[in-house]
């Protein structure tokens, strides 16, 4: 799994996964960045950069990193097929959503995770 997004005219940012490793591609930067362990990686772009969202595992602790940090935090304790939105003008919120199983019950969780600018 990866996905494109637009940080800027002309500009795009690449999330995918290779092996168990999550990656990171800006235009402009020579070398791809390595996020760390996990998979079902999405990404979404406002005029400050790329925001990613990925899972450790499936079932396990969903990541965000935000254009002004350099490593990621924990936005969900157990989560499976993360995904973000954007305002295509890159100006809105940006939204995180994720599916959470517990036993039998599935739900999906939805968070703020940048405000409109």
């Amino acid at each position: 799994g990866g996905g494109i997004a637009s940080t800027a005219p002309g500009k795009i940012a690449t999330v995918w996964r290779r092996e168990k490793t999550v990656f990171l591609s800006l235009d402009g930067e020579s070398q791809e960045r390595s996020l760390g362990v996990g998979e079902q990686p999405w990404v979404a772009a406002t005029s400050s950069g790329p925001y990613v969202v990925w899972v450790k595992n499936r079932g396990d602790a969903a990541l965000l990193l935000t254009p002004d940090s350099s490593a990621p935090v924990e936005l969900a304790s157990h989560a499976n097929d993360p995904m973000l939105a954007a305002s295509p003008t890159g100006r809105g919120p940006v939204v995180a959503v994720w599916e959470v199983h517990e036993g039998k019950d599935f739900t999906i969780q939805c968070q703020v995770v940048a405000e409109a600018r």
